[in-house]
């Protein structure tokens, strides 16, 4: 494609500031990107309308041209940047998208707060925008278990359904996004539902204790999958995932679903 860089850095701007207009001029200074190509590439955006420019006196003002077409360039900027994250990070986010795919009356959902910009904090706070309120309580489940689990509060707010709200921070769910299924995440589920099962269950230590080995269970056979070992019993799986992973207590068995965790969803 012609003028793809100046045409990336024109877009990742304008997306940053998705309600202002620039100069064309201006522009091309902040992004520094050459004349030429730069200019090519306005040239090229507005042709397929994603970026809207009009004559201010004898200036020409560009701006972002709000639009699913649009959309779909910070959608991948976002997957970038959801990339980048710290691996735990980005287990919990992950986590999160997937169990929201589940629900209905969500549109998008999106990271923003510290956790999106530091690799140190306290929280993580999720923005759902357009929902149901039938879904409050399956939502103050996945609360509960992030915190029980990853031992992380996890805040959710809420937004009305407006375009402009997508940019608000890194979108992590769309209603359209692909759930992709697999083995793998439906042990990793498992796991993390014992292991919740567990904390509100404290005082019956027999199941406290049922909890902890369904829970070592679903860890190992997560662990044999990921080595491609899927021809294996429930006992070998146990083995040969105590021979890399401590799994005396809770504390272990949650640090060793991190770890895994952290394969499975990246």
């Amino acid at each position: 494609m012609k003028y793809q860089k100046s045409m990336m850095k024109i877009m990742e701007h304008l997306l940053n500031y998705p309600e202002q207009e620039f100069t064309l001029e201006t522009l091309i200074k902040k992004i520094h990107t050459g004349r030429n190509t730069s200019f090519a590439a306005f040239q090229w955006l507005e042709q397929r309308g994603l970026i809207t420019i009009k004559d201010v006196g004898r200036q020409k003002m560009a701006r972002l041209r709000l639009s699913n077409e649009s959309l779909q360039y910070k959608y991948f900027l976002d997957s970038l940047t959801m990339k980048a994250l710290p691996a735990k990070t980005r287990l919990i986010v992950l986590y999160i998208s997937y169990q929201l795919t589940k629900l209905q009356g969500i549109k998008a959902a999106l990271l923003f707060g510290s956790a999106l910009k530091s690799e140190t904090y306290n929280d993580i706070d999720i923005l759902l925008i357009g929902r149901e309120h039938q879904q409050e309580k399956e939502l103050q489940v996945l609360r509960e278990q992030i915190d029980a689990v990853f031992d992380i509060p996890l805040n959710i707010h809420y937004a009305t359904e407006e375009p402009l709200k997508l940019f608000e921070g890194m979108v992590i769910y769309l209603s359209s996004y692909f759930p992709f299924t697999t083995k793998l995440k439906q042990q990793y589920e498992e796991y993390v539902e014992w292991t919740y099962s567990a904390t509100l269950q404290q005082k019956d230590k027999q199941f406290v204790q049922e909890a902890f080995g369904k829970a070592l269970i679903n860890l190992a056979f997560c662990h044999a999958l990921l080595e491609e070992k899927e021809r294996i019993t429930k006992g070998e799986a146990v083995q040969h995932f105590l021979k890399s992973y401590k799994a005396g207590s809770w504390r272990t068995i949650k640090e060793a679903g991190v770890a895994l965790g952290t394969k499975i969803y990246r």
